[in-house]
C-alpha cells in the first residue's frame, strides 16, 4: 500500500506542476483596427515576467499596431493566434501562433499583392520544421529546422518554381561539414556526400566525398552511373551504364583508371558502345560518344560527338595510343612546389574550380575540376586547344605577363564538347611554361584578359579562376 500511495502522490504533483506551467500565460482575444490592416489577435495576460533572450524577435500590440523587435518587448506580447487582413482589399496580412511574444507553429505573412513573405515553422521563437524563403513572391529557398539547426535546404528555380537542389546536413565538427547533395536537373537526378570546409559563416570549399549515384530520369529513371568518391577524386570500383544494356565497371585509384571491362547480360562486350541523352522535346536520344570495344575493353577509337563536331581517340586493347598521356608526360616531371588551393573561383567561374598547382622542373601544372551547378539540361565542355584563339592563359596579375597554355589534357578541344549532367564533375589538367620565382598571384582565363569590354559596355568576364595566390 506505501508504494501505491507513494505513486499517488508523485502523480498528483506531476499534475500540479503541469497546471502551473500551463497556468503562467493565459491569452484575451483583442480586435484592433488601424490605417493599414484589421483583425484579431490574441495577447498575453501574466507575461509581465517574461526575460527576452538576446537574438529572439518578440511581437507585440502596442498603439493598435503590431511592434516587432529583437531582444525586448514593446507593447503587450502576443500569445495565442493572430489573424489580421489588409483593410485595402481584405486579403491576408498575417496568419500566425506566438507564445509569450516569440512566433511559435505555423506563421505566414504576405504582402498586399499576395505575396508570400513568411511561411515558416517555430517553436518558442526558434525555427523549427518546414521554413520557406521568398523573393519576389517566388520561392526561393525551403529550409528544415530542428531546434534552430539547419537540417536541409532545398533551392528551386523562379520560373518554374520546381525544385533544382537540396543540401542535407549529414553530420557537424567545428568548420568542416558532411552534407549530401541532390541535383533535380531536366534530365537526371543526382546524389552525392561531399566534405565542406566553412569560415566566418561562408561556404569555402566544397568536396564530393563519399556515395555518388547518377540516375536518368527520362525517358525512365534508372541508375547511369554510381561509385564513390574521396576528396574529389574517383576511388574504388565504379559502375557505368551505357546504351543497350552495356555496363563498364571501372576500378579507380584516385582518379587513375586501373581497368576497365565493357560487359552485357554479365559477358564481355564486343562492338560499339553508344552513350546517348534523352531530349524530351524531340522525344529521342541525342548521341554524344560512340566506343569501339573488343572482348570488354576498348580497341579502336572512342568518338565523342556534339552536333556536327567530331573527334576521336585511339585506344589499342584498353591503352590510348596518344601523345598526349597525362602518366607518360608526368614521368618526364619532377615536382619542386606543390599548391593546395582551398579557395574555390568566384561566380564569374560558372562552375570552375582550381584544386592544386605544381611547378616542376620544366612547366606549371594546374589541376581543375568543372561541376555542372548552372545548367539542369545538361552542359557541354570544352576548351580551344593550345594556341588556338580564346585558349586558356596564365596571367601574372601584378606584371599582367600573359603565358599562353601548352598542354591540355581530359578535356575536349575546339568545339566538340563532352556531355556533362547536371551535378556531374570533370576533371581536366592544363600545362603551362614554367613560372619565375618571383609570381605571387596569378588567374587563369580563357583569353588574354580577365573580362573584356562588350559592345554596350558592360564587362563580360571569361571562364576563369582569378587571383589565386601562390605564396
Amino acid at each position: 500500500m506505501k508504494r501505491i500511495y507513494s505513486g499517488l502522490l508523485v502523480f498528483a504533483l506531476f499534475i500540479i506542476a503541469i497546471s502551473e506551467s500551463i497556468g503562467q500565460y493565459s491569452s484575451k482575444k483583442v480586435e484592433i483596427a488601424n490605417d493599414k490592416y484589421y483583425g484579431t489577435v490574441e495577447v498575453c495576460q501574466g507575461c509581465d515576467g517574461v526575460k527576452p533572450v538576446a537574438g529572439q524577435t518578440y511581437v507585440g500590440l502596442s498603439n493598435n499596431e503590431i511592434q516587432t523587435s529583437e531582444g525586448k518587448v514593446m507593447g503587450k506580447p502576443l500569445h495565442g493566434t493572430v489573424k489580421l487582413f489588409f483593410k485595402e482589399n481584405k486579403k491576408p496580412y498575417l496568419q500566425a501562433s506566438f507564445f509569450a511574444g516569440r512566433y511559435h507553429q505555423q506563421c505566414q505573412e504576405w504582402t498586399e499583392d499576395g505575396e508570400f513573405v513568411m511561411n515558416a515553422h517555430y517553436k518558442k521563437g526558434v525555427k523549427h520544421g518546414k521554413v520557406v524563403n521568398y523573393v519576389f513572391g517566388s520561392i526561393e529557398t525551403e529550409d528544415v529546422y530542428d531546434n534552430g539547426q539547419i537540417k536541409a535546404t532545398t533551392y528551386f528555380d523562379p520560373e518554374s518554381k520546381k525544385p533544382i537542389s537540396k543540401i542535407e546536413t549529414l553530420s557537424k565538427n567545428g568548420n568542416q561539414k558532411r552534407t549530401k547533395v541532390t541535383y533535380y536537373g531536366l534530365l537526371n537526378i543526382l546524389e552525392a556526400e561531399r566534405q565542406e570546409t566553412w569560415q566566418g559563416g561562408q561556404l569555402m570549399a566544397a568536396y564530393y566525398d563519399g556515395s555518388f549515384v547518377n540516375k536518368n530520369r527520362k525517358p525512365t529513371v534508372k541508375v547511369v552511373e554510381k561509385g564513390r568518391y574521396k576528396m574529389n577524386q574517383k576511388v574504388g570500383t565504379w559502375h557505368k551504364l551505357y546504351d543497350n544494356g552495356v555496363k563498364a565497371t571501372i576500378e579507380y585509384d584516385h582518379d587513375k583508371v586501373k581497368s576497365e571491362k565493357f560487359t552485357k547480360d554479365g559477358k564481355p562486350f564486343t562492338g560499339e558502345v553508344i552513350f546517348s541523352v534523352y531530349f524530351p522535346k524531340k522525344k529521342k536520344n541525342r548521341v554524344h560518344a560512340k566506343i569501339q570495344v573488343k572482348n570488354g575493353v576498348r580497341n579502336g577509337k572512342t568518338t565523342y560527338i556534339w552536333g556536327k563536331n567530331v573527334r576521336s581517340i585511339q585506344y589499342t586493347n584498353g591503352k590510348v595510343e596518344t601523345a598526349k598521356d597525362f602518366y607518360a608526360f608526368m614521368k618526364e616531371q619532377k615536382v619542386a612546389k606543390e599548391y593546395t588551393l582551398k579557395k574555390q573561383c568566384d561566380g564569374r567561374g560558372r562552375g570552375l574550380y582550381v584544386e592544386k598547382i605544381q611547378l616542376t622542373n620544366k612547366h606549371t601544372i594546374v589541376y581543375c575540376h568543372y561541376r555542372n551547378i548552372i545548367l539542369p539540361t545538361g552542359a557541354g565542355l570544352a576548351t580551344p586547344a593550345p594556341g588556338k584563339k580564346d585558349g586558356f592563359t596564365m596571367i601574372d596579375t601584378q606584371t599582367k605577363k600573359v603565358n599562353k597554355l601548352v598542354k591540355s589534357f581530359f578535356i575536349q578541344n575546339d568545339e566538340t564538347r563532352q556531355h556533362v549532367y547536371y551535378g556531374e564533375m570533370i576533371h581536366f589538367v592544363l600545362v603551362f611554361d614554367k613560372l619565375p620565382a618571383t609570381t605571387k598571384t596569378v588567374s587563369f582565363v580563357e583569353g588574354d584578359e580577365a573580362y573584356v569590354t562588350q559592345k554596350d559596355g558592360s564587362d563580360l568576364y571569361k571562364w576563369g579562376c582569378y587571383e589565386l595566390k601562390l605564396k
